[in-house]
């Protein structure tokens, strides 16, 4: 999903998670379009109903990009979702954020207290195997935001490239004129 958030106003999105489970909520997020050149600074916060912050990130964080936390079975079960953009320009316009989010049942199979050295690599193991499975998920909601930034500058191109034509063209016409009248 796409949003366009002006600066200085906060977009934000009401999450559910199951009531009575823990959950997993993961996603991604990405800068897509800023609407003046590094003016825009993008923090995505997410707290729960209390207002309490549960998840955040910036556009300086190393973690740029990824939204990961976990639930408890007695948390609340709405969280609040919000983009965040300020800005350091007085003329800034609106940035463009990609972002995906997903409520999924926490379902570690890691368990610690299988007996056997050979139940614990492969308890370990599909633990490792659902943190890859993740990663792979964020991977291609990443992927699906490149598309959109894709496009935009593939559109973007094509304008400066179609105006670019135009003048060429009129510039020629107009140095084939004035050397036809030389002639004359």
């Amino acid at each position: 999903m796409t949003v366009e958030v002006t600066s200085g106003r906060d977009e934000c999105f009401q999450l559910r998670a199951p009531k009575g489970i823990k959950s997993r909520v993961s996603g991604r997020w990405d800068l897509i379009q800023e609407g003046t050149p590094n003016t825009n600074t993008v923090r995505i916060v997410i707290s729960s109903v209390r207002s309490e912050e549960i998840f955040y990130a910036s556009g300086a964080d190393e973690t740029l990009g990824k939204i990961h936390f976990d639930t408890k079975d007695d948390d609340d079960t709405k969280f609040k979702f919000c983009i965040r953009t300020r800005s350091r320009s007085p003329r800034s316009s609106a940035a463009t954020i990609g972002f995906s989010l997903r409520v999924d049942p926490y379902n570690r199979i890691h368990d610690e207290g299988m007996i056997g050295p050979d139940n614990r690599m492969a308890s370990m193991s599909l633990g490792n195997l659902g943190d890859l499975h993740e990663e792979l998920i964020q991977y291609l909601d990443h992927l699906e935001n490149i598309k959109v930034i894709e496009t935009s500058n593939r559109d973007m191109t094509e304008v400066i490239f179609s105006t670019l034509w135009r003048w060429t063209l009129g510039g020629n016409v107009l140095l084939g004129t004035v050397g036809v009248i030389q002639i004359w």
